[in-house]
């Protein structure tokens, strides 16, 4: 939470700027996950050779060196790759406070940036191939902490994926 909050949530605030053309020629208004995996955590994998299967490009948790910045997750955010940033910071930085976590100590699993979108992009995944990946992890971690943003109309709730998650 230390690191989204303090490290990530500021880069990614400085590479999006409005008005921002993202890839898709979309003007942005403000930074979503999506934005943040574009401008940032692919790019910092990129050229790392990850140490889970030995090629380049790794997800961006590989990169993280810090003992602030990464640690056995304690819950699992799950979320739609449209919230804001700025809302998953502070929506996490609000729950350690809320739990009593001390936010340096306080470790998040979010799929973005602990799984490999150098691979993931390139792989077609089946239903199958999610669940297998997914629900292990889901329930090793056994708290999930839902984004729902807005509160009045979560997109969250209209996504089958997230529906899973729960």
């Amino acid at each position: 939470v230390h690191h989204i909050h303090n490290v990530l949530l500021p880069k990614v605030l400085k590479a999006v700027r409005a008005p921002w053309v993202d890839r898709h020629g979309k003007t942005v208004e403000e930074a979503t996950i999506a934005h943040a995996v574009e401008t940032i955590a692919r790019p910092a994998g990129a050229t790392i050779i990850s140490p889970r299967d030995g090629k380049v490009g790794c997800a961006y948790v590989d990169t993280l060196k810090h003992q602030n910045d990464f640690g056995r997750a304690i819950a699992l955010l799950s979320y739609t790759w449209s919230n804001k940033v700025t809302s998953v910071s502070s929506a996490l930085m609000r729950w350690t406070d809320t739990v009593g976590r001390n936010p340096k100590r306080a470790y998040v699993w979010i799929c973005s940036l602990c799984l490999n979108q150098h691979r993931i992009e390139k792989k077609v995944m089946s239903p199958e191939d999610l669940v297998a990946e997914f629900g292990p992890r889901v329930q090793a971690i056994g708290r999930i902490l839902p984004m729902l943003e807005p509160w009045c109309n979560p997109t969250y709730l209209t996504r089958a994926w997230c529906l899973f998650e729960l």
